[in-house]
């Protein structure tokens, strides 16, 4: 399964740990469109962020114009409290109960 495909198979476990996703594709509107409906995806996904986030974030490969695959975890005041950015295109992205432990740390 991919991994917003898994996220939102969990959405219920984020949203119980007072979480709120928001993903970015690389992607644009029609293709993030499709993504969306064929995942059946309920949380926010972003089509094609602009260059300056994906630069503000570290995360723009500027061999290629694309973002790095990356996960960060977001505290309510804007501050970066986790991160996992890929060090290449195949490194596998963490998984959700990955993401969740995170989360509950950050909480506790």
């Amino acid at each position: 399964m991919s991994q917003l495909g898994e996220l939102q198979k969990n959405i219920k476990s984020l949203h119980d740990l007072d979480t709120e996703l928001v993903a970015f594709s690389s992607r644009d509107k029609k293709d993030t469109e499709s993504v969306r409906d064929r995942l059946g995806i309920t949380f926010s996904l972003i089509d094609g962020p602009s260059f300056r986030v994906l630069r503000d974030f570290g995360v723009l490969n500027t061999k290629n114009n694309l973002a790095i695959p990356s996960t960060f975890l977001i505290d309510k005041n804007g501050m970066v409290r986790w991160q996992w950015i890929a060090r290449d295109a195949e490194e596998k992205r963490p998984d959700v109960k990955t993401v969740i432990k995170e989360i509950r740390k950050l909480a506790n």
